[in-house]
């Protein structure tokens, strides 16, 4: 009895038809050429659809594992074959080219088989426990057998070399070449982890660069070295197709260790140049790198830099104060306004820069203990309130600079009590400011640095004003006289000898209006008033052989001027003993009657006489003249020189709008001597002989007048 045995189904499965041996044998025929060819152009004499389809046919008969087996051995086989001669003829010069020509015979020949094996490796080896696709398996083997042959170290090592030498010493070439070796070789070593190997050698080049480049180069031009490093590196490593986070990683590397090592002692060396320079573009990408470190290093960033910021401010503003004069302040407030332009617009408003400003600013001013500051501050609250234009916001900050000078000045209450009441008092007066408000919050902002009281005093200027408003309406009603006296508290006020003997025409206004004063309530009848005329203003017409002209003057300037209705010349012990005024008053008076821009008297300079100027004309034809009060050095009861001059009435022009009439004029007259280019200026611009001096020096060095052969004879320069 025969046993026939039925083969399993497993036993079925081996057993292949023969149209399928055929197409087998055409495929592996198909593989060989594939694999055969030297170089990446591969050519088939069967189309890649029909080795595809042979593909599908075996698979669906359940071939893929003996399929897969044959390719994965003839690959490997060939990997072997093709590395064995990259070793053998691989320069010792070019191994990373080398490594690129290898690559592309491997890849393009994985890439043709996957094309013929697609649908092996779609529908068996992508979802494979143990299988790899067709290319992760060929360029997993490539690095397998790198490895244990010691290329893939030797090539790393080669590579990092390199690199390192494009770093210090940039070549298009040779990046493209690293380039294009990278790309592949990454691809190859995704299954090691050459992230890490790669970052570890980024820090220690960064680290050894540090200091090189700081030795190496200009300060104020190391960090534009550091950042050009940086960016020539994320610019690589794009190139590379690096992945978006591992380049990240590699830029803060570089960040860290080349700009951020050692930062609070090398600050000073490269980030200290960039304030100095004015490289703000520079600044901005220093802050923003410091913005995008991370948390925990950051507020030590911001120390280091904002001490540099701190340097620079008292460095900077120590230099103003001793290289500014006449406008120190106006040079103080514009040097704030640019820091605060820094911080808003190049560091981001960053609050603790804006911070450190004012109080590096306040330290600049401290430690100076520059004297002309505390005299010309109070010119410039003068001129600043006189001259308010502009956002009410903006002229609150401008208070708030002023604030901040104001802290760092010595004898602050001294201050106050002198000069600043006298100024608020011509002010208020001569009603010249143009902001009550501001004025008031001025004050208030003042009353947190000094003594309370004074400030209280002082508001009760103002009050004084409102209480005499009343009374100078009552009093008109009965007089015509344009008259309007002030009732001002003696404590107050600004005071000075009140022991003045007024014109006949003056005295019988005043005892007119204390009569009316006194009436008005009985509470007055125990006060006494003081006229006080160095406070006070009037309107002269004058009569001068050449027409009539309507003078504005200081009361001391009129007292002196209506005595000459009575006498054709005076001397100066005559004037004293006829107005029983201060020495200092008269010579002031009279200085500015005989050297102002309006001359109405003269001096005889043998008796020392005064008397009306007989040729005065005003060219301008102006229907009132305003004649400034000058202030004068006194030495043994004689005149030195001038002084300053009182804008009450005109502040005084800008430097910079001196310097630039000075060019006006000199490039209209040509040339001009010293003293007629010193009176020229004065005639058509309130400013001082002191400032008109510097301009002519600042001019000299500008190089936009010459003076000849050490002569006092400037020409303009074309």
């Amino acid at each position: 009895m025969s046993v026939t045995t039925k083969p399993s189904r497993r036993q079925r499965s081996r057993q292949m038809p023969t149209y399928l041996v055929s197409l087998q044998e055409q495929l592996l025929q198909s593989v060989d050429l594939v694999l055969s060819e030297p170089t990446t152009h591969i050519k088939l004499p069967v189309t890649y659809q029909r080795l595809y389809k042979s593909v599908e046919f075996l698979c669906r008969d359940r071939h893929q594992s003996q399929l897969s087996n044959t390719l994965f051995d003839k690959i490997q086989e060939r990997t072997s074959q093709l590395l064995a001669q990259y070793q053998s003829h691989a320069s010792d010069n070019e191994p990373l080219a080398s490594f690129v020509i290898l690559y592309d015979i491997i890849d393009s020949k994985l890439k043709a088989l996957q094309k013929i094996y697609l649908f092996l490796d779609r529908t068996y080896l992508l979802h494979h426990p143990t299988k790899k696709p067709i290319i992760d398996f060929g360029m997993l083997n490539l690095y397998g057998e790198m490895v244990q042959g010691g290329q893939w170290d030797l090539l790393l090592e080669r590579f990092i070399s390199s690199l390192n030498d494009l770093r210090s010493n940039p070549n298009s070439e040779l990046s493209s070449t690293l380039v294009d070796f990278w790309k592949r070789f990454y691809k190859v070593s995704k299954w090691s982890d050459i992230d890490t190997t790669i970052l570890q050698s980024t820090q220690n080049f960064y680290r050894d660069a540090h200091n090189k480049i700081i030795d190496a180069h200009p300060s104020e031009t190391v960090f534009d070295v550091f950042y050009d490093a940086v960016v020539r590196e994320q610019q690589f490593w794009t190139t590379c197709e690096l992945d978006e986070k591992v380049i990240t990683s590699l830029k803060h590397a570089t960040v860290s260790e080349m700009i951020f090592q050692n930062f609070q002692d090398d600050a000073p060396k490269f980030v200290l140049p960039l304030f100095q320079k004015k490289m703000y573009t520079s600044l901005v990408r220093l802050f923003q790198f410091i913005q995008n470190s991370n948390t925990k290093e950051r507020p030590v960033l911001m120390n280091a830099v904002t001490t540099q910021w701190g340097c620079y401010i008292v460095e900077y503003v120590s230099h103003l104060i001793t290289t500014h004069t006449d406008d120190v302040i106006e040079a103080l407030i514009r040097s704030k306004k640019n820091l605060n332009i820094i911080v808003e617009k190049f560091l981001n408003g960053n609050v603790d820069m804006e911070y450190k400003l004012r109080e590096f600013f306040q330290t600049a001013l401290t430690l100076t203990h520059a004297e002309h500051v505390n005299k010309r501050l109070h010119k410039y609250i003068d001129n600043f309130f006189r001259n308010i234009e502009g956002d009410h916001d903006e002229n609150l900050k401008v208070l708030h600079d002023i604030i901040l000078i104001f802290k760092s000045t010595s004898n602050k209450e001294s201050f106050m009590n002198t000069e600043y009441r006298r100024d608020l008092a011509k002010r208020l007066l001569h009603q010249t400011t143009k902001d009550i408000t501001l004025e008031l919050e001025l004050l208030t902002l003042i009353e947190q640095e000094i003594n309370p009281e004074i400030v209280h005093s002082l508001k009760s200027m103002f009050d004084d004003l409102k209480e005499s408003k009343q009374l100078k309406e009552n009093f008109h009603t009965i007089s015509t006289v344009d008259f309007t006296p002030q009732i001002l508290k003696h404590d107050k006020w600004p005071q000075n000898d009140s022991r003045v003997v007024f014109p006949d025409e003056l005295q019988t206004l005043l005892d007119e209006f204390k009569d009316f004063y006194i009436s008005t309530n009985d509470k007055y009848q125990k006060r006494v008033l003081k006229w006080v005329p160095n406070l006070g203003t009037m309107n002269i017409t004058a009569h001068f052989p050449l027409g009539d002209q309507e003078l504005q003057v200081s009361t001391s300037q009129g007292i002196v001027l209506v005595l000459f209705n009575d006498h054709d010349s005076l001397s100066f012990d005559e004037i004293k003993k006829m107005t029983k005024m201060e020495t200092r008053s008269i010579a002031a008076a009279l200085y500015s009657l005989t050297q102002g821009k309006y001359k109405v008297l003269t001096k005889d300079t043998v008796t020392g006489r005064y008397s009306m100027n007989a040729t005065f004309t005003d060219k301008k034809k102006k229907r009132i003249i305003k004649i400034k009060p000058i202030q004068v050095k006194m030495k043994n009861g004689e005149v030195l020189e001038e002084e300053d001059i009182d804008t009450s009435e005109t502040p005084l022009a800008d430097p910079w709008a001196v310097e630039a009439f000075i060019v006006r004029l000199m490039k209209s007259e040509t040339s001009f001597d010293h003293k007629s280019l010193i009176e020229r200026v004065q005639s058509e611009m309130v400013t001082t002989q002191q400032v008109i001096k510097s301009c002519i020096d600042s001019l000299l060095d500008k190089e936009y007048i010459s003076r000849v052969d050490a002569s006092d004879l400037y020409v303009y320069i074309p």
